[in-house]
């Protein structure tokens, strides 16, 4: 399942990230790798607000939709 279907307020493990290289390479650096723990903060007019490493970083739901979560 997607991250952008979560509800607000859980917490998954990111299983997978489908974006091209470059945006990987930035998600990455922002913690966003396979096994990483997120929880879903907020979500405003289709974005996601995800805490993870002890911030919060807001996502499209474009991106959101392509991490995989469990």
């Amino acid at each position: 399942m997607s991250l952008a279907k979560r509800k607000v307020g859980e917490t998954v493990t990111i299983s997978g990230v489908s974006v091209n290289d470059g945006s990987r390479n930035f998600l990455e650096s922002l913690g966003f790798t396979t096994g990483e723990e997120v929880k879903v903060v907020s979500k405003l007019g289709g974005d996601v607000i995800v805490g993870i490493r002890g911030g919060r970083i807001a996502l499209g739901r474009t991106t959101a939709d392509r991490i995989t979560v469990v």
